[in-house]
């Protein structure tokens, strides 16, 4: 069976497979590594994602697709493909590997750390702790409130981010996170559209889309947080810490 796909990144070879989607080879040789891929239920739809930005690098299609997905089909079965491999994205994201467990934590503190000082030393170094933390919310709470200003006064009132392809047959819309909300195929277009050409329009939509994401104001800047930083500086050396609450150094 033959299938195409188009890379965002190199030209590919496609190999004929005996069942299912043709084996993807690079020009140089080399094979995707980790990178994350999910089919539509027919399997005649397969997406990868890139497992470090979540976003969409490849697409593929069995020629049979006309016949097992159709053209009224075709959106929900790249829509369906593209938020499975989403999902196994932020699973990859937030579960450790039961091989790799989390590895085990030196106490922050020394037991003998505030040895020597008096209890009114003492109670001034964890005020020094409480105002730091207080900071560090403070930072949190702007922080929460640029990217809600980034995204039309709030998370849930902006439109979503739509990219089209140089035709505008196919229009891919984005919300805040880079997650698809939206996905429409002109069906005219679709019926007659060669397999290559639909797999191209259909990259050309999902990186017109990030293009439009990226270009939000603000939305790929990191936020200013120096209490933050101090907080991970200081809880990376107990030794400094312990001066720092000692206010042996600022």
């Amino acid at each position: 069976m033959n299938a195409y796909c188009v890379t965002a990144h190199k030209p590919v070879v496609l190999i004929a497979a005996g069942r299912g989607f043709a084996r993807v080879r690079y020009d140089n040789g080399e094979e995707p590594s980790g990178e994350l891929t999910a089919t539509d239920p027919t399997g005649c739809v397969q997406v990868r994602l890139d497992p470090h930005s979540g976003r969409l690098t490849d697409v593929a299609l069995t020629t049979r697709w006309r016949d097992k997905v159709g053209v009224a089909g075709m959106a929900e079965a790249v829509m369906y493909a593209v938020i499975q491999a989403r999902l196994s994205y932020l699973d990859s994201r937030t579960n450790v590997p039961e091989d790799h467990p989390p590895a085990a934590t030196a106490p922050l503190l020394e037991p003998d750390a505030l040895a020597g000082l008096t209890p009114e030393a003492q109670r001034e170094a964890w005020h020094r702790v409480a105002d730091l933390l207080e900071s560090v919310n403070s930072e949190a709470a702007a922080t929460i409130s640029r990217l809600q200003s980034t995204t039309a006064d709030g998370p849930d009132s902006h439109p979503g981010h739509t990219g089209s392809d140089d035709h505008r047959n196919v229009s891919v819309t984005l919300n805040a996170s880079g997650a698809i909300s939206g996905l429409t195929l002109s069906e005219k277009w679709l019926g007659s559209a060669s397999t290559e050409r639909v797999v191209e329009a259909l990259l050309e939509a999902f990186h017109a889309a990030y293009e439009s994401l990226d270009a939000v104001p603000g939305y790929d800047q990191p936020s200013q947080t120096p209490a933050a930083d101090r907080i991970m500086a200081l809880t990376n050396d107990p030794a400094r810490l312990a001066r720092w609450l000692r206010q042996e150094e600022d």
